[in-house]
Order: C-alpha cells, then structure tokens, then sequence
C-alpha cells in the first residue's frame, strides 16, 4: 500500500500508524467479497445478511435488519415515521406507533458506540435518517 509508507514515513514508523495499516489490511481482506452497502465503519450485506461495525457482527432481528438496510440504501435522506412503517413493515399488525421508535432504540442499543454521534439520527418532529 503506497499510503502505508508515506504516513510511515511522516510518522517515522509510529506503532499506532502500523497498528491502523494492520487492522485495515485484515478487514479489507476478510471483506474484500462484500457486495453491501457502506456508511462509515458500518457495513450491511443483505446477501450475506450480516452487519458488521468495526469489523465485528452485530445480530440484528428481521424488522431491524430491514429498517438499517432500507437507511442505508437511502443515506442522508430524513423520512417520517409513518414513511418508514409503509416502507419497511409489511404487516399492518406490526406497523404499531410503538414499533418504529422500539426498533429505532434497539437499533441504538447494538449499533452506537458509547463517545459516539449515532449512526441514525432522530430528527424531532420530522423523523429519522442514517448519518453517513
């Protein structure tokens, strides 16, 4: 990698620069074959059904899984909760006004990172998006 040894060379062979090239090394190559969707260090592959943060998988139920793939597939863009129950439930009966903010907050719950921004953003009195 042509910018391991410029940033090795600026920071005449800091540990934590080798450290950072190491990891990055063994997650390109372990994740190389992914054909999902990126945003940060979250990665979805719905063909895999798997979500990994930092390299590590994350256990999702079906409806979570759906609801991060649906932001994902739309990064950035703010979508209302009734948007999102029409969009991503698909039973009536499931799509409660309890539903949405549960699996939002469960979704906080396995996703963010304790210093962190979370990666979905509730907008108040709008809705919600995924940062990307």
């Amino acid at each position: 990698m042509a910018a391991y040894h410029v940033l090795d060379r600026c920071y005449r062979g800091s540990r934590e620069i080798r450290t950072f090239w190491q990891v990055a090394r063994r997650f390109l190559c372990k994740f190389r074959n992914c054909s999902g969707q990126y945003a940060g260090d979250l990665i979805v592959d719905p063909g895999k059904y798997k979500v990994l943060r930092n390299g590590v998988e994350i256990q999702l139920l079906p409806t979570e899984f759906a609801l991060l793939e649906f932001f994902m597939r739309h990064p950035d863009e703010v979508f209302s909760a009734e948007a999102l129950l029409q969009r991503v439930w698909h039973s009536e009966s499931e799509a409660t006004s309890d539903a949405l903010p549960t699996c939002i907050k469960r979704l906080h719950q396995k996703l963010d990172k304790d210093e962190e921004e979370s990666v979905i953003q509730t907008i108040p009195r709008v809705g919600y998006r995924l940062k990307s």
